[in-house]
């Protein structure tokens, strides 16, 4: 694991004391987020499918078959080909460095059982990489966690658009400046991510936001579990669990009135997706620490 972490620093920062970039949208799990619709050239803020999703594929087969999946070759690019192809994404997405950098704490605490030397060095990536993360990541005058992308003529630019993304910073050691700013101005916002079944994946207020599902173009308004999940890691961390008691009755409410699927309209608690789907059972391991099951009584209410 730690080998693996360092591929990723050794590989995918392309300027010193920067931020990790990934090379398409389903690195990070989260396919059609509006912070990579500037990189795939998508200007308008709800793109019909057949706009958007051809461009994921376009994109594999040009690593595949321009560069044979080499990273030297594909990170060293200074400017996009000039083909139909959209070879051209590289993005600093903040939640995947946020989760980067958190996972080597992780790291720390799990070799803390059997080698204190291995320990103290993911405690020392962690703590890095959470200075890279504020240092490159906050915008001041914003008060948020933003991400960057380049554009086709190689310069850094940040990316408006408010998503969940901005939130999992919660996840390491802030500020509390930080933390209060996280929690106060967007998490408990009923404009922004405090909807009747939050956590949105994309701010309300965003020109991008559509609590429906449409054309197969996921992350781009609807509620995910997952982003409760870690939305609650991250505020358990830094002690506001009286936010995260309500997040975890909003996310029983939801399943009470529709049952347990992959994502959700925030608005209507609406489902979407697969039925049952495994990671939307996380509500479970909150329930535990919430004290709210137990091994003695399970169906405790």
């Amino acid at each position: 694991m730690i080998r693996y972490f360092e591929w990723w620093e050794n590989t995918r920062v392309l300027e010193p004391n920067g931020l990790l970039s990934i090379i398409h949208g389903w690195e990070s799990g989260l396919d059609a987020s509006p912070i990579y619709d500037p990189a795939y050239g998508v200007t308008v803020p709800r793109p019909p499918a057949l706009d958007l999703y051809p461009k994921f594929d376009e994109l594999v087969l040009e690593y595949s078959f321009r560069y044979q999946w080499n990273m030297t070759a594909i990170l060293g690019r200074t400017l996009p080909p000039p083909t139909w192809l959209q070879s051209w994404f590289m993005v600093e997405d903040i939640g995947v460095n946020a989760v980067y950098a958190a996972g080597w704490g992780t790291l720390a605490d799990l070799a803390a059982n059997y080698d204190k030397n291995v320990s103290a060095y993911c405690a020392q990536k962690a703590q890095k990489w959470t200075k890279r993360v504020i240092s490159n990541g906050w915008n001041s005058t914003l008060q948020r966690f933003v991400s960057f992308y380049r554009d086709n003529r190689n310069n850094r630019v940040e990316v408006a658009t408010e998503t969940v993304q901005s939130l999992f910073p919660l996840l390491l050691n802030l500020p509390q400046t930080m933390v209060d700013s996280i929690v106060n101005n967007q998490i408990l916002n009923p404009k922004k991510f405090w909807l009747k079944y939050p956590i949105p994946s994309v701010s309300a207020d965003a020109p991008q936001f559509d609590a429906e599902f449409y054309g197969d173009l996921m992350w781009r308004g609807p509620t995910w579990p997952i982003l409760n999940w870690i939305v609650m890691e991250g505020l358990d961390r830094h002690g506001r669990r009286d936010v995260g008691d309500q997040l975890l009755s909003r996310w029983i409410a939801l399943y009470q009135q529709t049952g347990v699927w992959e994502h959700y309209n925030p608005l209507t608690g609406a489902p979407y997706g697969v039925e049952g789907l495994g990671m939307s059972t996380l509500i479970v391991d909150w329930l535990y620490r919430y004290g709210v099951v137990n091994a003695t009584n399970p169906f405790r209410s």
